[in-house]
Formats: C-alpha cells, sequence, structure tokens
C-alpha cells in the first residue's frame, strides 16, 4: 500500500533532544537553535504514556511519524523514504522544572522527547527500568521526578555511542505537573498513513521491550 504524505514534513515545534554521539542533552527551539541543557537537571516523564512509533527524520523537514497501534506494529514496517528507512522509535512528554537562560529565565516546561537513535532508546530503557523499579505500573496517577546525572559510554564491537543516567527523586501527582494535561491533549498523531489505517492509539508500556535496541543497532 502507499503511504499517504497529506500532512507535509512534520512539525518545528520545540522538543527534548539527546545528542547520543557526544553525551549531551539540548532544546530543539527552532531551525538552527539547539542551547545545551547542562547536567545535572531535573525532568518528570510521563512513562505511562509513551507510545512507539515507525520514525523517520528528514534532513530538510519534521520528523515522519506512524504510530503503533492494533494493525501498525514492529513487524509492519512501512517503506523506506528514498534511501532511508524508518527505524522503530519512541515518544515521551517530559515535565523539565529548571529555568534556562535561552528561555529568558523561565521554566523549560513539558517537551516532547521523540527519538530513535540506539543511545536514546538505551536512555529510555534506564528511565523505564527505574520506573518499574520505584513501582511505577502500580501509580497511574503518579509520575516521577528524576535527576539526569549526566552520561556514559557504551561501546560495541563496532563504534559507541553514550546513554543517560538517571536517579529517582520523589513522586509527583500528574494533575500538580503544570501544562502536562494540555500536552497529551494535543499531542501529535501520525502525520503519515497507510491507506487503511485506522487512527493511531496510545502504546501501551507493558509492550515496551528491550529488543528495540535490537532493531536500532546499526553496528
Amino acid at each position: 500500500m502507499a503511504l499517504d504524505f497529506g500532512h507535509g514534513n512534520g512539525e518545528s515545534k520545540p522538543y527534548f533532544k539527546q545528542d547520543a554521539r557526544v553525551g549531551i542533552c539540548k532544546l530543539r527551539l527552532d531551525k538552527g537553535d539547539e542551547p545545551q541543557i547542562n547536567f545535572p537537571f531535573r525532568l518528570a516523564p510521563d512513562i505511562q504514556n509513551l507510545r512507539q512509533l515507525w520514525l523517520l527524520f528528514l534532513p530538510d523537514g519534521g520528523p515522519q511519524r506512524l504510530f503503533f497501534n492494533d494493525t501498525i506494529t514492529r513487524d509492519t514496517p512501512p517503506p523506506a523514504i528514498g534511501e532511508t528507512p524508518f527505524k522503530i522509535g519512541f515518544e515521551v512528554f517530559m515535565f523539565l522544572p529548571d529555568k534556562h537562560e535561552s528561555l529568558n529565565g523561565d521554566l523549560i516546561g513539558v517537551l516532547p522527547w521523540t527519538a530513535c537513535s540506539v543511545g536514546a532508546t538505551m536512555s529510555l530503557n534506564e528511565m523505564h527500568d527505574l520506573w518499574l523499579a520505584e513501582g511505577g505500573g502500580e501509580k497511574p496517577d503518579a509520575v516521577p521526578l528524576l535527576t539526569c546525572t549526566g552520561s556514559e559510554v557504551v561501546s560495541f564491537s563496532k563504534g559507541s555511542t553514550n546513554k543517560l543516567k538517571f536517579q529517582f527523586d520523589k513522586w509527583v501527582m500528574r494533575d500538580q505537573v503544570p501544562g502536562l494535561g494540555e500536552a497529551l491533549a494535543s499531542r501529535p498523531t501520525s502525520n503519515i498513513s497507510l491507506s487503511s489505517q485506522p487512527p493511531p492509539t496510545n502504546g501501551d508500556h507493558e509492550a515496551f521491550t528491550r529488543a528495540m535496541i535490537d532493531d536500532d543497532l546499526p553496528f
């Protein structure tokens, strides 16, 4: 089935970005503006509403997204765009309660983290494991407040990447997180589709698996 590109090249709205090549994090505010977020920094990720998707970043546009649902799964990859294949990625919304000089001293606030790199999926696995270890599966009304303390190099037989390190601070009720409810209500949908694709649904965090890493290793 042919892909429908009726929604254009995606968006360039602010988002969180991990540069796993060098082990740093950034704010993506607009094209060409990516101020660094210095370690340590705090974040409250909404792991409960994590979604998986097929993801491709075009060099001259925004992300191409096809979220998993009952018919779109890890076994149904969309066809490549040119010579660039889609990869399995994730989307999680996070509240960053710290101030940043690039925002004139304002709080960073709620940002999406959408990625498919090896380093990013390894970092998310670290976050997800910590969430589970602290009983996150039994706390649907709360989100964890974590501190990202830095990054560490992970070496493979061919090449290396960086993954983020986290420590758990406390639980925060999700209705006390400014802007989280509004962000979830307006979060993006798929901007490409298969002709028979139903509307996208939320991913199930129980389906999140370390197999994401295996599928994404380029080495």
